[in-house]
């Protein structure tokens, strides 16, 4: 699948920053501290959230928007990755927000995959997907351009509990 990617207009990037900074308010995450913290407290969460499913709360509004976007920008802080939208096969009726690689070998789509883990009960790897691209050792080399879904490559050997 080819993908194109361009920067998020100011309004979007906005509105991101802004579901950020509520969802690090409402549970009481310091974003103040180092990312590899709030990216482990951003795993948790939605792991005790896949456990506790309610009616009255929205998985994309409520959680994968929020948890995603304050994902996203611990990326952008600590690496220097940057928020686009990802343009699948030209279409432009077929696209996504991400958060990519500065030379666009890798890309997330933290608030899919959120919704996914939440809508699937779906092993949450957004730790362990961290760690690896910040180890630099656990990633092939990538060409750029490349747009590798990091999410799709990380798994655990052994789930957690």
């Amino acid at each position: 699948m080819k993908t194109t990617t361009m920067p998020l207009n100011a309004d979007l990037m906005s509105s991101l920053r802004a579901a950020a900074s509520e969802v690090a308010d409402t549970y009481q995450i310091d974003i103040g501290c180092e990312p590899e913290k709030v990216i482990e407290a951003i795993n948790t969460h939605i792991r005790e959230l896949q456990k506790t499913p309610t009616a009255d709360r929205d998985p994309w509004v409520d959680v994968s928007i929020p948890f995603g976007s304050l994902w996203g920008e611990q990326l952008i802080r600590d690496l220097g990755w940057q928020w686009v939208e990802a343009v699948f096969d030209d279409d432009v009726t077929n696209k996504a927000v991400g958060v990519a690689s500065p030379d666009r070998s890798l890309i997330i789509y933290p608030m899919h995959f959120v919704f996914g883990c939440i809508e699937n009960n779906a092993i949450v790897t957004i730790l362990l997907a961290y760690n690896a691209i910040k180890s630099g050792d656990r990633i092939p080399d990538i060409p750029p351009d490349s747009h590798v879904n990091v999410m799709e490559r990380v798994h655990h050997i052994v789930p957690p509990d």
